[in-house]
């Protein structure tokens, strides 16, 4: 679980990460790094927009809140292969 503030997820790490809000909303979010990256969203408890977001090793990768507690799941090697 997170709070508001900066979540810094490894280099090496390669696999899948979800993002879910515990509050009703999470506000200001950013997602840096990523297959889908965002700036400045909503994310709400009811419409898990934040789900199976893509990281691959090599490169870095953040989560910046600024506002809410988030679950942040990170699940190595689940990567969407389907397009190579």
């Amino acid at each position: 679980m997170i709070g508001p503030g900066e979540f810094l997820i490894p280099e090496a790490f390669e696999g899948t990460i979800s993002l879910f809000a515990l509050d009703q909303k999470l506000s200001g979010v950013d997602i840096e790094g990523t297959a889908y990256d965002v700036s400045g969203a909503e994310i709400t408890n009811d419409f898990p927009i934040g789900c199976s977001n893509e990281k691959t090793a090599g490169h870095k990768a953040r989560i910046r809140i600024a506002d809410g507690t988030a679950l942040v799941v990170l699940t190595p090697g689940l990567l969407n292969h389907c397009a190579e």
